[in-house]
């Protein structure tokens, strides 16, 4: 227990030191860029996004799971550590091919071909940054100190670097390096440390690693049908500037979201250790962590409600006013996430029901597109709005209800 307040403390401190960073650029970026300027960096930021899900693959759910149950063998950790390097390498490979495909087939990104580049740096960081074997092994302070360091370079060169608004590529490498630099710290860090020998990875190991993180990468990618994407969906059906207002309202909840995700991933592989040896003990985490983030979550939310307005007319500039409606209502959707991050990552993913997930979510995932594309249509980001919140919901409900389903079937075997 006493690690998992350390590790919930450094990943406390990256969170602080990670969104200290977009927290102090997005006032001072609002003033040196429009609304406009914001939401084709958004929609940039957006597409990039699918291929840091590509990459990670699940990885941080599947990889954590495999070093954290064999964190004792130094050659496993090592064999782990070569093949979900390798394949992670192997889909940057098919990223780049699919970011030349998007520059050439894209409308949308026509005459931002540079800003779309600029933002891939976050892709190519995503790749090399192994915070899965340091979650697995619970060595959390090592990832957070490098993460911080690359944060806090990369806040002071937005200061210096970015002026005006003809600044804008140079401000997408900023925000998208962080990653990247921290990767760099990190693989010299596990050399220099031995913490994994480097070994000829085979090709059938990474298959069977890539196989193993397939349930969870499914999962993601429905997720982003009903998050990332909608983004690019906005960007068919309504102005640049209306995609920044609403860009900007959904950085701020996800900054709040934010403050829960050391809590989620300092308990994630304790909670999937558990799971193995000690089950009691595993639902006994579960509990309190899910109280612990509705503690954090739902004061937030209700802050976020009444005073949006005070928030944007201080935090940005008078010319994202239109942002204020967009906030309040995503006000609670970190509780609702909350919840289903408790009963999801922790309860089913931790005790190995990786395929139902991901039935789960590409179930859901599919489901929104059908609503979500006339709500947009009608109702443009407050369509995108509505539609989240209904398919978050819908998520959490069944998420909680096989969860307990599945213990009660355990629990009856026991028994009897």
């Amino acid at each position: 227990m006493q690690s998992i307040k350390k590790n919930t403390l450094y990943l406390m401190f990256s969170q602080i030191v990670g969104y200290v960073f977009p927290l102090l650029t997005l006032p001072y970026l609002s003033h040196v860029f429009t609304p406009a300027q914001f939401g084709v960096m958004g929609v940039c930021q957006a597409i990039t996004q699918y291929f840091i899900i590509v990459t990670d693959y699940g990885f941080n759910i599947t990889a954590t799971r495999e070093v954290s149950v064999w964190r004792n063998d130094k050659k496993r950790i090592s064999e782990i550590f070569c093949n979900t390097l390798a394949a992670k390498l192997f889909l940057l490979l098919v990223c780049v091919g699919g970011m030349i495909g998007v520059v050439l087939f894209l409308d949308i990104v026509k005459g931002y071909e540079t800003l779309l580049f600029c933002c891939f740096l976050g892709v190519i960081g995503n790749a090399m940054f192994p915070l899965w074997l340091f979650q697995g092994t619970e060595l959390m302070k090592v990832p957070v100190f490098f993460v911080s360091l690359a944060k806090m370079l990369l806040l002071a060169a937005v200061f210096v670097l970015v002026k005006d608004e003809n600044d804008l590529n140079v401000a997408a490498l900023l925000l998208n390096g962080g990653n990247f630099l921290a990767g760099v710290f990190a693989i010299v860090y596990i050399a220099k440390k031995s913490l994994a020998s480097l070994m000829a990875p085979k090709a059938k190991d990474i298959v069977l690693t890539m196989k193993e993180g397939w349930p969870v990468f499914l999962s993601t990618v429905a997720i982003s049908f009903y998050t990332t994407f909608n983004t690019v969906l906005l960007s068919y059906h309504t102005t640049a500037s209306d995609i920044g207002y609403y860009n900007a309202a959904d950085k701020i909840r996800i900054a709040i979201q934010s403050l829960f995700g050391p809590v989620t991933q300092a308990l994630y592989p304790r909670i999937a250790h558990a799971a193995v040896n000690n089950k009691s003990y595993a639902i006994s985490l579960i509990k309190k962590g899910t109280v612990l983030l509705l503690a954090i979550t739902v004061p937030c939310a209700v802050i976020l409600l009444f005073f949006s307005d005070i928030l944007v007319k201080y935090y940005l500039s008078d010319s994202y006013n239109g942002a204020i409606p967009y906030l309040q209502y995503l006000s609670f959707l970190p509780v609702v996430i909350a919840v289903a991050t408790a009963y999801c990552n922790w309860g089913l993913l931790g005790f190995g029901e990786g395929k139902l997930v991901s039935k789960i979510y590409v179930t859901f995932g599919l489901l929104h597109m059908l609503y979500a594309i006339p709500l947009i249509l009608h109702y443009k980001v407050t369509g995108v709005i509505v539609s989240v919140y209904t398919t978050q919901t819908l998520i959490t409900i069944v998420t909680v209800y096989f969860y307990n389903k599945i213990r009660k079937s355990e629990r009856a075997v026991n028994g009897s």
